[in-house]
């Protein structure tokens, strides 16, 4: 049902990233959250026509070539990947809610159209009838289109390689892989007010059904604390 509404014109290429590639603005942060980096590992299918995978193994392609030629990049891979991925997502989001296509998307289960302004909630999955619902709570409040458009385009201007450490498959990408999903390791920077304010973005779309229009799911997972973050907590009491 997704597939039905994604747009043609949503091809990944390798892009410039958009952000600014400066330092992270500086702020206080607990010792504790600077040795504590949060991450998440995404999940998208590789197949479908929703499937973002084959694009972005052709971007990882096309980077990886040019480096051989050319000996040095202007941009991480990781940035160049998320980016892209970003771009592909906040195209497809503005076309689900294409008066044209606002109908299919809520009957596929994309968005709650129940008002002036679509909706995109977030999902919970149900053990007992093996299926994911939508879910509608305090921490888990739908997302008006306006507020998630804003907050996709800030997390892709705002990532660079100082608040973005690691974002890469667990195994190699291409375009034709086996198996059902291809499954990422996303490590965002907790140092500095630039970060933060990521991190906190990305949270409130955890879940968020937009993340089914590249076949994606996007759950959060905290790292336990580094060695010396324990010894830092058992000396400050």
């Amino acid at each position: 049902p997704v597939a039905g509404i994604l747009t043609g014109g949503c091809e990944a290429e390798a892009r410039t990233p958009t952000g600014s590639l400066g330092l992270a603005a500086s702020s206080w942060v607990s010792p504790f959250m600077a040795l504590e980096r949060l991450s998440s590992r995404p999940e998208v299918r590789t197949a479908g026509p929703e499937s973002i995978v084959p694009s972005l193994a052709r971007v990882s392609a096309a980077w990886n070539r040019k480096k051989d030629e050319e000996g040095t990049q202007e941009h991480p891979l990781r940035i160049v990947m998320l980016s892209t991925l970003l771009e592909v997502m906040i195209e497809r989001a503005q076309a689900a809610v294409e008066p044209t296509r606002l109908e299919a998307s809520a009957q596929a289960g994309l968005i709650l159209n129940q008002g002036d302004e679509p909706f995109w909630p977030s999902l919970r999955w149900n053990p007992a009838r093996r299926v994911e619902e939508i879910v509608s709570s305090e921490e888990a409040r739908p997302l008006e289109h306006s507020r998630l458009m804003r907050k996709l385009n800030q997390v892709r201007d705002t990532i660079n390689p100082e608040n973005i450490l690691r974002c890469h498959g667990y195994h190699s990408i291409s375009e034709n892989m086996t198996g059902d999903t291809w499954r990422l390791l996303l490590e965002i920077e907790t140092v500095g007010e630039e970060a933060q304010n990521l991190h906190a973005w990305l949270r409130r779309m955890i879940n968020c059904t937009a993340w089914k229009l590249i076949g994606g799911r996007f759950r959060r997972e905290r790292l336990g604390r580094s060695p010396l973050a324990n010894r830092l907590a058992e000396l400050l009491g």
